[in-house]
């Protein structure tokens, strides 16, 4: 070991050691242990209030896919209506006397109404539509074209309901439950607290006293 070190003695570096450049420490920032909970919860509440705001904008509109064809029709508060305007859901449209309405059903089909009717634009039955459209005729007449699927629309009135079957179809009510239906084409079904009665093309029902029976 001694011979070694005698050996390497030539070796030995014998001037001053070269200054090395080393980078200056960087500050470092101390957090609370719970500062990074607090910015990913103040991320999230500024999501969530977006989302509610825009999902609240989407249902104060409350626009239904109907639309007037002609302007028969009249609205409290809101006069005179536009052609082609979308309704909001809950309108209820007086026709005047004398006169006929169309009211389109998006691409369901379209229905007319006869002077002196007053039907309201009812919510669909489920919370996204799912196809379950409706309307309620408080009293009058109404002529229906449908198109869509079976029990894609119905007509509500105080006494009884119509369900589409795809067809076409003619209903009137008056004040006192009275009326009548005639099927043109297709089917529908009639329901009432005591009835359940599927009508087919050609046949009709006598509503007397709010009880329907064929003729």
């Amino acid at each position: 070991m001694v011979k070694l070190e005698q050996l390497c003695e030539d070796l030995r570096w014998q001037g001053a050691l070269p200054a090395l450049e080393l980078e200056q420490p960087r500050e470092q920032l101390v957090r609370h242990p719970w500062s990074r909970g607090i910015g990913l919860l103040a991320a999230a509440s500024v999501l969530v209030a977006g989302l509610l705001w825009l999902f609240g904008s989407l249902g104060d509109s409350g626009l239904s896919p109907y639309r007037l064809q002609d302007t028969a029709s009249l609205v409290a508060g809101k006069q005179p209506l536009q052609v082609g305007e979308a309704l909001p859901f809950e309108t209820v449209l007086i026709v005047k006397d004398d006169q006929q309405s169309r009211l389109e059903i998006g691409d369901v089909g379209h229905l007319q109404l006869e002077g002196g009717s007053r039907l309201k634009i009812q919510r669909p039955f489920d919370r996204f539509g799912d196809g379950r459209l409706r309307v309620h005729l408080f009293e009058g007449a109404a002529e229906v074209w449908l198109t869509a699927p079976a029990r894609a629309f119905v007509v509500e009135t105080p006494w009884f309901q119509v369900w589409d079957l795809g067809c076409h179809y003619r209903l009137q009510v008056d004040k006192a439950g009275n009326g009548s239906l005639t099927v043109v084409s297709g089917a529908v079904q009639f329901l009432n607290k005591d009835q359940d009665l599927r009508l087919a093309a050609g046949q009709s029902l006598l509503i007397e006293a709010r009880k329907a029976s064929r003729k």
